[in-house]
């Protein structure tokens, strides 16, 4: 009854799913998994979308440094590097939104800095498209300007209560400097690390389960290579090959040999990981291309 929908609309429920505030998304989606309901619902698409986003969100923080030239992205990037951010560098407002909204990184997604002189589309179209997507509604930005076109900048900001405009940071002790009044924003903010990889392992021992039940499978192989990062995580390995063994897909069965074939990793993960492909091939057969089995 709380699912359910006379007129075809979410209810709060399900619609709490695409909520920018990770803890009510997070919440949301326990609720209705606990319900399990045995039939489709007005946004029950939501639940596979959240599950991946979960299950893509452990390890290191990743931070976006967008700017309209490639060195000063790079130059950035690698301060907030330093600072202990998987930072990853865009020299277009295109390539921004892009890295922004790659689900590998959206869940661990902290911070955006964004230069005022970015280009095709500029910055205004970037900090719209980035508000206007549910996975990065709240996320901090800092648009940081030249001194020129600061007014115009701070502007942009005053409709924003998650966006700053701040004069270009010189050095790393500005950007530390910045990166603390980005913390002072009203926002929610990235969950810590150990929350976040709670939730990965919840949302991957979530995904093998309605694989192994065939529950919206189909639906779920479709992210399944989300799973393969976190398989190179230790905390999430054992989720992770349960995913990857009941996807039955070529990208699964080729990570799994992937992971069991790298020498540096512990003997026990590799062995895990060749019950994994064996119970895989039992039950959908070798998926794998002649050029892959060759290898």
């Amino acid at each position: 009854s709380v699912l359910t929908s006379p007129d075809g609309r979410p209810r709060p429920l399900a619609a709490a799913l695409q909520s920018p505030d990770d803890d009510v998304r997070f919440t949301a989606l326990q609720a209705i998994l606990k319900i399990h309901p045995q039939t489709s619902f007005a946004g029950a698409s939501y639940v596979v979308d959240s599950l991946w986003y979960f299950a893509a969100g452990g390890g290191d923080p990743t931070a976006l440094a967008a700017a309209g030239t490639l060195g000063r992205a790079n130059l950035w990037a690698g301060q907030l590097r330093s600072l202990g951010y998987d930072a990853v560098a865009a020299s277009t407002g295109r390539e921004a939104l892009g890295r922004v909204l790659d689900p590998t990184r959206a869940a661990r997604l902290a911070v955006v800095l964004i230069d005022s002189d970015v280009s095709l589309p500029g910055v205004r179209e970037v900090v719209f498209q980035i508000r206007r997507d549910a996975k990065t509604g709240r996320t901090p930005i800092a648009v940081l300007s030249s001194l020129a076109r600061l007014d115009e900048m701070e502007q942009l900001a005053e409709s924003d209560p998650w966006t700053i405009a701040e004069p270009r940071p010189h050095g790393s002790a500005a950007m530390s400097a910045l990166l603390e009044r980005i913390a002072e924003l009203p926002t929610p903010g990235l969950a810590d690390d150990e929350v976040r990889l709670v939730r990965a392992r919840f949302a991957l021992q979530s995904i093998a389960r309605m694989l192994a039940s065939d529950a919206s499978s189909d639906q779920l192989r479709r992210d399944v290579e989300l799973a393969e990062r976190a398989l190179y995580q230790a905390e999430l390995t054992a989720a992770a090959l349960e995913v990857l063994e009941r996807a039955g897909t070529t990208g699964s069965q080729r990570a799994l040999l992937d992971y069991l074939s790298a020498g540096a990793l512990p003997i026990e993960s590799r062995q895990a990981a060749a019950e994994a492909f064996r119970q895989s091939v039992e039950h959908f057969g070798v998926q794998l291309p002649p050029e892959a089995i060759a290898r």
